[in-house]
This record gives C-alpha cells, structure tokens and sequence, in this order.
C-alpha cells in the first residue's frame, strides 16, 4: 500500500533528533527502530538530505552522511527538537495508559501513573482530573487489549457498514490504532476465515469466548477473501480516502489509481461503486463486473 504523505512527513520530523542522539547508527538498526525497510529509510534520508531553510544553497541544507551505511547528522537546521504531540494526541495516550494500568502489575502500574502526570502537566490540566474510561467503548476497548495481551479469542456482535446487519464473529485481535475519528481493530476473524478490520464504535456486545489460541498462531494456511481491482479516477478520490481499512495497495495510472480492495462485502462494493458512476470501473474479477452489471440493469428497469 503506498505510503501516507503525512506519514512519511512525521517521521522525518523525528529522525533527525533521532540521529543527532544516536549519532554513527546503522542504516539496519535505524529501520529496525522504525520498524520500516532499509529502503524506506534510504527514501528518507535521501528526502532530509536536500531539505532545509529558505535559500536552500549548501549552507541552508541539512548536512548528514550515510554512504557507508552509517548515518551521522553535523547541520540539523533546526529539527534539533523532537516535534511536539498535539492535544488529541496526549489525550488518546492518557486513555491508552488508562486501560494498560489496568493490566500492569504494580511496579509498572506506577511508571505509568508517573507519565501521565508528566502528560497532564503538558496538557495543563489538574491533578486532580483523571480519564474517564469506564464508557462501554472503553470497557470493550479494554476487553480487546486483554485479549491481544492473552492471545486470545473474543465474540463480538458486530453491525456491520456494508449491510447494516448484526452477526455475532469469533475474533483474534491482533491491533488496535486509530485513524481519523474512529478506532479500529485489526483482527483474524475465525468466522470468516480471513483478515478483518473492525470499528471499535459498531461493536455492540463483546464477550469471553471458550476457543484459546496462541498469539503466534500459524494463519498462513487461510486463504483471503476475494480481491477486487478498480481503476478510481481523480474524482473519485474520496473512494480512497474514506475506505482505507480495507485497500490493500493503491498505485496511481494517469487519470486516477488502480486500487487493489480486499476483505468486502461484493454487494456493499457493487452499490458503492455504482454511486460514483463511470469515475470508478472495475478491472477483475469478470464476477464483480457482472454483479455491477446486474445491478445498473436492476436500477434502469425501475424507471421503464
């Protein structure tokens, strides 16, 4: 999947105080610490190496060295700093800590206690001001947490998006993260056989479930759903950016994308793509082409 711009800017912003801390790093170890390729990291580097202030002549440039796949950093131009999180962000990593207290024993129990002072002072609230996080998205969050900690199964009753019906799924919560306003577990789904993604807010029950698995269980032999290539026009955009959770690659073909969309549901697709008309087209599987085609005959028909 191609890499978010903003994704890609973050980092930057915080691997050059990282350098200037770590001075004489490999480009190996620098990967392995963000947990991306030596190639990624080349790109980077390769990017902070002709970015600096106005001007930008030699003297206002960022001045490192890593041809001997060493990287030392002597002009930072600035970005001495890490960057500085935003109040969203403290505030989802005071809840975040919430809910690890929970699972911590005492003596970690306490270090946490100790940063989220440290991010309360920098959020400048009072002491007395603690995170609410006994909400039912809390408590089905904690419940999740547990389970990843476990390596464990959970039942969820789940409302799903594309069909806007509720089926209880049997799931083994690998990751939680949030994007935009919404936070989403990234799961293997034993019901379906295959990889899912799901929103923490369309949960509506969760429990205990009586199946125990190994957090490193072996999933390899489960073949994924069915892939759907579409080419998206320039338009058609927004296709791209509000269905992130389950496109797997994005590669951009002069007048729009070819988008490789995995882990669906065929006849949420079929309306969603019907909805933007021609701006969306589908390349493979020929099934999904007759699924829209049927469809748009469908529609045509009621206006005979």
């Amino acid at each position: 999947m191609s890499e978010a711009s903003t994704t890609r800017t973050a980092r930057a912003l915080d691997l050059v105080p990282f350098l200037l801390e770590n001075q004489g790093i490999s480009v190996e170890e620098l990967a392995d610490e963000f947990r991306i390729t030596q190639m990624q990291i080349l790109e980077d580097l390769n990017l902070l190496f002709v970015c600096g202030l106005p001007g930008y002549s030699p003297l206002e440039l960022i001045d490192m060295n890593f041809e001997d796949g060493y990287v030392t950093v002597s002009d930072p131009q600035v970005l001495d700093r890490p960057r500085k999180l935003s109040k969203p962000e403290l505030t989802t990593l005071l809840v975040s800590l919430e809910v690890m207290k929970t699972m911590a024993n005492p003596d970690v129990r306490q270090e946490l206690e100790g940063l989220q002072v440290k991010l309360r002072a920098v959020l400048d609230l009072k002491p007395t001001i603690d995170v609410v996080v006994n909400e039912p998205a809390d408590a089905k969050l904690d419940e999740i947490l547990q389970a990843i900690v476990r390596g464990c199964a959970v039942e969820i009753n789940y409302l799903s998006a594309h069909s806007d019906k509720e089926s209880w799924r049997t799931i083994i919560p690998n990751r939680v993260y949030v994007e935009g306003k919404h936070t989403y577990i990234e799961s293997w789904c034993i019901t379906s056989q295959g990889e899912r993604v799901f929103r923490l807010d369309r949960i509506l029950a969760i429990r205990k479930s009586d199946q125990a698995f190994s957090a490193g269980v072996e999933r390899s032999d489960h073949e994924p759903s069915d892939d759907y290539l579409l080419f998206v026009s320039d338009n058609a955009r927004i296709f791209i950016e509000e269905n992130s959770a389950v496109i797997a690659n994005t590669e951009k073909i002069s007048n729009g994308y070819e988008v490789l969309v995995t882990a669906i549901d065929q006849d949420w697709l079929v309306r969603t793509i019907a909805g933007f008309g021609p701006e969306i087209a589908v390349l493979n599987p020929p099934a999904l082409k007759a699924a829209l085609s049927g469809h748009l005959a469908a529609i045509r028909s009621l206006y005979q």
